[in-house]
Parts: structure tokens; C-alpha cells; sequence
């Protein structure tokens, strides 16, 4: 707009030669009309006028360059657009009534009046079941004429659109709200099974860890157990097997002396008497009973540790299966 006011500052400073002219020629002419009659003086003032400002709004027009005439064609579209866009907007927005309409007040206000009429209805039966008067009973008919007139006054109000219109909306949420809250129960009931479903997969991958856990630690612990078992069996193994090779050495050089005696018998050596062999005989008595004893021992510690490494081997099991 500063660019167009600078831009027409001229228009009242360089006025072509022709308009200085034109005063000057009005001017003689006036001066010319002095000695003619008011009424064609009149006429030609009013000519004059007419005649300067169509020529004043010729040298306007041609006075306008090109970019002043481009930014005025492009001021007339804004506002040829702007008002266009105004309508658009006015004819697409519908205002809002936030203030309640007097038809759906007034609906309001006869339902209440209604339910209020028939539990005073209901009262003045009572009333009057109970002790019979006149005046009740006219009171009965004004009531059940007022509710009546009520009713009727409420029906023809519900024929009418914007009740229906009402009443649509209001059911039409209310169906709405109905199938949300159905929509959003089984989106709950869905995410329940899913979390069910999904603990129960948790729990069968943790119980089989556990399992697998179990199995390692009891062969783990049986390994163990075996090792333990197969050392202090084989201790004991050796001590049966060393008393068994002692008895059968003693049962050996037994029959050892017996074929020496025999063999000295035949060649009529000279042999040991009979003191000595009885003391000999002795001697590998109370030794083979001792070695049977003890070979009894190491059979029945055999047996009881074989027993036990079973049990303890058992009860390693549970106590890590707990």
C-alpha cells in the first residue's frame, strides 16, 4: 500500500500540459459568461464540471502504470475470494444451539407433570379408599382430567420433529453406547484368555527348564554318587578279596604240609612230631576262624554299603527334585 501511495503522489504534481490548459480555457470562458443570463450560466458551470471530471478520470487511467494495475485487479480477486470463501464457510457451518429448545423444555416440563399427577392420583385413591368424602371424589376427576390434558398435550409434542429428532439421537447413543460396551467386554474377555493362554505357556517352558535342570543335577549327583560308591566298594572289595586269598593260602600250606608229610613218610625221613604238628594244626584253626570271621564282616559291610550308596543315591534324588 506504501508502494501505491508513493506511486500516486505524482498524479497531483506532473499533470500534463493539457490539464493547465483546460483551466485556463474554463477560465476565459467564465470570465466570457459574466455578460449572459443566470439560467444558461447555470448550464454551462454545470457542463464545465461534467466535461473536467470526465476528462480528470481519463488522466487517471492513463496516468496508472502496469504494476499499479496489476496490484489492483490482484486486490479485487482477494477480496472477490475472500468473500466467495465467507459464503462457503457460511453455507457449510451450522451453529450450534447450546441453549436447550422451547419444545424440548416444554416436553420435559409435561413428563414431570405427568409422573407428578398420577402419584397424586395414586395418593387421593388411597385416601379416598379409606375414607369415603365428595370433595375427594370431584378432586379424583379434576386430577384425572389434568392428567388427561397432560397427556394429550405430551403425545401431540412428541409428534413433532425436533422430539423425533431428539429422540432418534438419544436412541441411536444409546445403541451405540450398548454395542461399545459389548465391543470393549469382549476386547476384555479376549485379553484374559490371551493372558491365560500366554501364562500357561510360560509356565509349561518353565517347568520343562526345571525338568531339564532336574535331570542334569540327579545325573550329575548319580555320577557323583556312583564315583563315591565305586571307590569305598571297591576298598571293600579289596579287603574281602585279600581275607579270601589269606584263607587260601592257610587251606594251602595246610595241604602243603600234609603232602610233605606224606612224602616223608614214604622216603622214612625223619619228620616233625606230633606235638608240633598238633600246634601247626592249631595255629591254622584259630587263624582260618579269625580270617572267617572277618571274611563274614566284609561280606555283610558289602552288603550294607551296597545298601546304603542305593538309599543315598535315592535320597540325593529327592532332595533335589524339592
Amino acid at each position: 500500500m506504501a508502494e501505491w501511495n508513493y506511486n500516486m503522489n505524482h498524479i497531483s504534481l506532473n499533470l500534463p500540459p493539457s490539464f493547465f490548459n483546460l483551466k485556463i480555457v474554463h477560465l476565459e470562458v467564465f470570465s466570457i459568461t459574466l455578460s449572459v443570463p443566470i439560467s444558461i450560466l447555470v448550464t454551462l458551470v454545470n457542463l464545465e464540471l461534467a466535461i473536467l471530471n470526465f476528462i480528470l478520470e481519463v488522466i487517471q487511467l492513463i496516468i496508472v502504470t502496469q504494476p499499479q494495475q496489476e496490484w489492483l485487479n490482484m486486490a479485487n480477486q482477494r477480496k472477490l475470494d475472500q468473500h466467495f470463501l465467507d459464503n462457503f464457510i457460511q453455507a457449510r457451518v451450522k451453529p450450534r444451539n447450546f441453549l436447550p429448545s422451547v419444545q424440548m423444555n416444554e416436553y420435559r416440563y409435561l413428563v414431570k407433570e405427568a409422573k407428578r399427577l398420577t402419584d397424586c392420583l395414586k395418593v387421593a385413591q388411597q385416601v379416598s379408599e379409606a375414607r369415603w368424602n365428595p370433595n375427594n371424589s370431584h378432586e379424583l376427576e379434576q386430577l384425572k382430567q389434568r392428567l388427561e390434558f397432560v397427556k394429550e398435550q405430551k403425545e401431540d409434542l412428541a409428534k413433532s420433529k425436533e422430539i423425533k429428532e431428539k429422540f432418534t439421537r438419544r436412541k441411536e447413543k444409546k445403541e451405540w453406547l450398548k454395542r461399545k460396551k459389548e465391543r470393549q467386554q469382549k476386547e476384555v474377555q479376549q485379553a484374559l484368555v490371551e493372558r491365560e493362554n500366554l501364562h500357561r505357556l510360560i509356565d509349561d517352558k518353565i517347568e520343562a527348564v526345571r525338568r531339564k535342570e532336574l535331570n542334569r543335577k540327579r545325573n550329575q549327583l548319580n555320577q557323583v554318587a556312583k564315583s563315591e560308591a565305586d571307590t569305598f566298594m571297591g576298598e571293600v572289595r579289596r579287603k574281602l578279596n585279600d581275607t579270601k586269598r589269606i584263607i587260601e593260602l592257610l587251606q594251602s600250606l595246610r595241604e602243603l604240609r600234609v603232602l610233605r608229610a606224606r612224602s616223608l613218610e614214604l622216603q622214612r625221613a625223619l619228620f616233625s612230631k606230633q606235638e608240633d604238628t598238633d600246634h601247626f594244626n592249631s595255629t591254622l584253626d584259630k587263624l582260618d576262624s579269625m580270617l572267617q570271621k572277618k571274611l563274614g564282616n566284609h561280606e555283610e559291610e558289602n552288603t550294607v554299603t551296597s545298601t546304603l550308596n542305593e538309599h543315598d543315591v535315592l535320597q540325593m534324588t529327592e532332595d533335589v527334585i524339592q
